[in-house]
């Protein structure tokens, strides 16, 4: 416990010195994807951002008029004409897990140390892994396969696979509400809470994930604090209301 205090207090006392980023704009779908978790830390951070969504017209096929514009204008060049984008007074960012990196940074998210942001940022790597290894499954509503093959395939990820990314994901993390002790709430904390509660909110999908938790109390104490952080419940109630 010890330790712990003073690690939060060497965090507070770095992140007050933190000259939090201003005039930002963050460009993105009307859909949480790959710019929530961005969304979500720059909330926690009492950071102003403009959120610049672009509608997304579902009956006409997905069709995405403004996007279209932005991407004609060069305004998504930073990122090969794809989104999300992060106007700052810098310059544009591209890359959704570069623009993760920066809020992070700029927020006081990523550790007092650099040993510390370097563990913050396996664990944040960490549940890319896992992102990417439920993605190749196929079993979303995107996937091409048959419906008796995604069933199967979502069957094996929540039976066999995510238990054991999680048995190997706890063993990584520190605990006790917090995925790097010494680093305080961070990036990694916000990312283990995205990938198994911010995305998977109701239905069998939360109901799987949250019978794959039991075996892995250190990552579920990181998923039940941020849910209770006052900045994160305030921002899920508020946010637009969105397919994905």
């Amino acid at each position: 416990m010890a330790r712990l205090l003073t690690a939060l207090v060497a965090i507070a006392s770095s992140r007050a010195a933190v000259t939090k980023p201003k005039g930002l704009k963050l460009k993105y779908f009307d859909a949480r994807g790959a710019a929530e978790l961005s969304r979500v830390m720059l909330r926690y951070a009492s950071v102003d951002f403009e959120d610049e969504r672009w509608k997304i017209n579902f009956e006409a096929g997905m069709k995405t008029p403004a996007f279209e514009e932005a991407k004609a204008a060069g305004a998504l060049a930073a990122n090969l004409n794809r989104a999300p984008v992060l106007e700052t007074a810098g310059g544009t960012i591209g890359q959704s897990k570069a623009i993760e990196r920066f809020v992070a940074r700029t927020c006081g998210l990523m550790g007092g140390d650099e040993v510390a942001a370097a563990r913050v940022d396996a664990v944040a790597e960490h549940v890319r892994d896992v992102q990417n290894a439920q993605r190749e499954k196929g079993f979303s509503k995107f996937s091409q396969k048959s419906d008796e093959d995604r069933a199967a395939a979502r069957k094996e990820w929540y039976g066999i696979d995510l238990p054991s990314w999680l048995e190997r994901l706890e063993k990584a993390v520190d605990g006790s509400g917090f995925a790097v002790e010494a680093a305080g709430r961070s990036y990694a904390d916000f990312a283990v809470w995205a990938l198994l509660r911010d995305t998977v909110r109701e239905g069998d999908d939360a109901a799987d994930v949250a019978k794959a938790l039991v075996d892995a109390p250190h990552v579920r104490s990181i998923v039940d604090a941020v849910e209770e952080e006052d900045a994160v419940r305030a921002w899920v109630a508020e946010r637009p209301k969105t397919r994905f």
